[in-house]
């Protein structure tokens, strides 16, 4: 598969995801995201996501994980275009507060 080198502009990546963020529904605290490259020095875009706590439930985890993960997937389509590869970490509030990362607030 050919290189493609492609410049996007952060304003036009903030604008894609904030659209893809505001649907993802109420059990979404906050969702923080980078764009960076991987360990493979690939360029990918990361994303840090607190879900309630009743979300995080054990008995709900897996179904509302894959949810926002292939919604976000689907509303993120650009990205693959552009050659970014999603990463999605996920965390309960409670768990965010338990460890307090920065990078997560």
């Amino acid at each position: 598969m050919p290189f493609v080198s492609v410049f996007v502009e952060q304003e036009e990546i903030d604008k894609i995801v904030d659209l893809a963020i505001a649907h993802l529904g109420p059990d979404v605290v906050r969702v923080n995201y980078e764009v960076g490259v991987d360990t493979s020095d690939e360029p990918c875009i990361r994303f840090r996501i607190v879900l309630t706590d009743e979300a995080s439930e054990p008995d709900r985890w897996k179904e509302t994980t894959r949810r926002i993960t292939s919604q976000l997937s689907e509303e993120l389509h650009p990205f693959s275009r552009w050659g970014f590869t999603p990463y999605y970490y996920l965390r309960s509030e409670s768990e965010q507060a338990t460890l307090c990362s920065p990078e997560w607030s």
